[in-house]
């Protein structure tokens, strides 16, 4: 499939690139603590959003208005549509 140069090349680059990144990491790590302060928040507060629009979905599933919870809804008619197709 891949020649032992090509294998070889593949290895050698792998190694460099992340060499490269963890090098040009640790040389910024000081300044994305200083400017990125806070961000973990932003991220737990997005999966926090994003399970409850899942639970609500799973907890109102087969209600009458489940269908106005945004994205669920265009996935929920696309399933009901390809499923009651006749």
């Amino acid at each position: 499939m891949f020649s032992t140069g090509q294998l070889i090349f593949a290895a050698l680059f792998f190694v460099g690139f992340v060499s490269i990144i963890a090098i040009s990491y640790r040389k910024d790590k000081a300044i994305h603590t200083k400017q990125f302060k806070g961000s973990l928040w932003v991220l737990v507060a997005f999966i926090v959003f994003i399970a409850l629009l899942t639970g609500l979905k799973y907890a109102l599933r087969g209600k009458r208005y489940s269908h106005f919870f945004g994205f669920f809804a265009v996935v929920e008619s696309a399933v009901c549509c390809a499923t009651n197709f006749q």
